[in-house]
């Protein structure tokens, strides 16, 4: 049987949902923990790595400079896309 595991929760902000992976906060120190999000190129090199990220949550068709022809490309399924900030 497979064991869930919480990675973080989801939020809402003025400008749209955003998700926190990993939780140092907690105070029972059992319930702490980090998630790491290792992001990978084509050939499987590492491009990014980060610890408990906080990861923004934008519907895509409200980019800045999106045309409408790109607008109309975009499927309804899809809700958001997740952009993790990189310095």
């Amino acid at each position: 049987m497979a064991k869930w595991q919480k990675l973080g929760v989801v939020l809402r902000g003025d400008k749209g949902p955003f998700l926190i992976l990993g939780d140092l906060k907690n105070k029972d120190s059992k319930y702490q923990y980090t998630v790491e999000l290792i992001v990978k190129d084509s050939k499987g090199e590492v491009v990014h790595t980060v610890q408990n990220p906080l990861i923004s949550l934008s519907d895509p068709r409200s980019r800045p400079g999106i045309t409408e022809e790109q607008r109309a490309r975009i499927s309804d399924k899809l809700r958001y896309e997740a952009i993790v900030k990189t310095e």
